[in-house]
């Protein structure tokens, strides 16, 4: 478990400015995050579920989508992902990981 100290300076190191909203979401990665992990990029955006915080570190890809009555947690290490297709648009984005 890595404190909330340890997340906000990784966070700001990558150069992730968090809004007030993705504060639940934030604390979430202090109880998923391991010791030796470091966090990459880090980007908030809708996925089928709602909304969320999508993590990548350099071990494992994190989706966390913390509500107040659930928290949906998705895990994915590298050795398990095939394929990244990433699609820019004018205004947004979408990244599909299989």
């Amino acid at each position: 478990m890595v404190n909330l100290k340890e997340v906000a300076r990784q966070l700001k190191q990558i150069g992730y400015s968090y809004h007030f909203l993705w504060r639940a979401e934030r604390r979430e990665l202090c109880n998923v995050l391991q010791p030796d992990e470091t966090i990459q990029h880090c980007a908030n955006g809708q996925y089928e579920g709602g909304f969320a915080l999508l993590c990548v570190t350099d071990q494992r890809i994190l989706l966390i989508d913390r509500k107040p009555m659930y928290l949906t947690l998705e895990d994915a290490r590298f050795d398990i992902v095939t394929d990244v297709d990433y699609r820019h648009r004018l205004l947004n984005a979408s990244i599909h990981v299989t």
